[in-house]
């Protein structure tokens, strides 16, 4: 099979009345390009593989529905990354579209970059451009990258993200199976940390608002995920992926001490609270919470710096920990 330039997965479950709106707009993006598309069906239980066959054929696009059983999301993604024959490969997540970005990702990606992001606004922009331009401005390290994205001065979305399949294999870098969160947020740093050269392309991606969806981890589910029931305990999946990351910085080669430090005293207490926050929304009691947090051993990760953790997050902290009856979720 001969090889194509990007593979695009994407992970669907009951979408029936939406996946013609998606694959029209990827196919008005991807014009003159070599492009596959693969989507990767969780056991939809509508005409979702019906339509997307027949949208295959009329739209000509290359690539196919790819059926995967009622797994998660993170599944569904590795069997999309399995299949995918790609150079590069990038990810469509229902929930959050973006559009007008794949052909200057490329082009950005054709310099021999691992991994490749877009820019937040016009600053980030001009930023990356002087870094394509300029040889004498120093290029960022994933390293790098991925502190200004724990600072909060970055976001690097995985449903706008371009990763060199050759890249992924070398590193055994697949997105985490069996758990609802934190599983983009750890597939993004593994990413990070792991590229040798990891490129901000110099454009912003563009929001698509074909339609509305509730989310769960990773692919637009049916009206019954839509309703669940409260995440309760599982919601400090996200904290225990963190952790994850932050045991594999340590055992990279390379110096990367104050990712540490960012990690210890600003991404693993943010982690937590933003945990709380949304139990708490969601009207569970403080002492319940406080449970998870003793039961996960997740009271340790609550430790502030003056020096690395942000002045409000320090004071949520504080509060949570004197008075968490008092305490009002962010």
């Amino acid at each position: 099979m001969q090889q194509a330039e990007l593979s695009i997965v994407i992970p669907v479950k009951n979408v029936e009345k939406t996946i013609g709106g998606v694959l029209r707009s990827i196919a008005s993006q991807i014009v003159g390009m070599d492009v596959e598309v693969i989507v990767v069906d969780m056991e939809s239980r509508d005409r979702t593989i019906l339509e997307g066959y027949q949208l295959f054929k009329e739209l000509g696009l290359q690539g196919g529905v790819v059926r995967n059983g009622d797994n998660d999301p993170g599944s569904a993604l590795n069997t999309g990354l399995q299949r995918a024959n790609g150079t590069f490969v990038t990810f469509l997540f229902l929930h959050r579209l973006y559009r007008d970005f794949l052909n200057d990702y490329l082009q950005t990606a054709r310099q021999g970059a691992d991994v490749v992001f877009g820019c937040d606004d016009a600053i980030g922009v001009r930023a990356a451009e002087r870094r394509v331009i300029s040889a004498a401005v120093k290029s960022n390290t994933g390293a790098d990258f991925a502190c200004e994205m724990v600072r909060g001065n970055l976001t690097v979305d995985p449903a706008a993200l371009m990763v060199r399949q050759a890249f992924l294999d070398q590193h055994h870098i697949q997105f985490r199976e069996g758990i609802r969160y934190g599983m983009e947020e750890e597939f993004v740093f593994r990413c990070l940390i792991s590229g040798d050269t990891v490129l901000q392309a110099p454009v912003i991606p563009e929001k698509d608002t074909i339609f509305g969806g509730r989310y769960w981890g990773g692919a637009l589910d049916s009206k019954e995920t839509a309703s669940a029931s409260v995440p309760g305990k599982e919601i400090f999946e996200s904290v225990d992926a963190m952790i994850r990351i932050y045991d594999f910085i340590r055992l990279q080669h390379r110096q990367k001490d104050e990712l540490l430090m960012l990690f210890r005293y600003q991404k693993f207490p943010e982690s937590v609270m933003k945990c709380v926050d949304e139990l708490l929304r969601q009207g569970l009691d403080y002492r319940f919470i406080k449970g998870c947090i003793k039961r996960g051993d997740y009271q340790r990760l609550l430790e502030t710096d003056g020096k690395v953790t942000e002045v409000e997050l320090k004071r949520r902290v504080g509060m949570w920990k004197r008075l968490p009856w008092l305490y009002q979720p962010k």
